[in-house]
């Protein structure tokens, strides 16, 4: 799980000294980009949010209350959001790196995402279903 973190950060060192002192953080819907960081400050802010994901994912099954995140289903789903927020950290290093046009890009954005939830939500509804089936067994 932290390899998966830190393949973005592995990718980010390499291409480190081709990448513009500044980098657009944030976009429109239009595409057009609106917030622009210093490149240390958005490799900062990956970081710690990479951290704070892991770290969030990790702890979370030992503070629920009624244990329903101890299962191989949780872990799925927490190597996918894994998975899905180190893909979305490269791409964005991806793009800063080929000053790529957003509007030509965002279809591997909404990719990343819609292969997120197609393994995302079928996870989340077999661990809600066959909890609900050991509750309640028919007989």
């Amino acid at each position: 799980m932290i390899g998966t973190l830190l393949l973005p950060f592995i990718y980010l060192s390499i291409i480190w000294n081709q990448l513009p002192a500044m980098i657009t953080s944030h976009y429109e819907l239009s595409g057009a980009p609106d917030r622009s960081m210093p490149k240390g400050t958005l490799a900062l802010l990956m970081g710690v949010l990479s951290v704070m994901i892991y770290l969030l994912l990790r702890f979370l099954p030992r503070i629920d209350p009624k244990a329903r995140l101890q299962s191989a289903n949780y872990d799925k789903l927490r190597f996918v959001i894994t998975l899905a927020f180190a893909a979305i950290v490269g791409w964005m290093w991806y793009m800063a790196d080929h000053h790529e046009q957003p509007q030509n890009s965002f279809h591997a954005l909404f990719a990343i995402i819609g292969v997120m939830l197609a393994v995302a939500i079928p996870v989340m509804y077999s661990y809600i279903y066959f909890r609900e089936e050991k509750a309640h067994p028919i007989h």
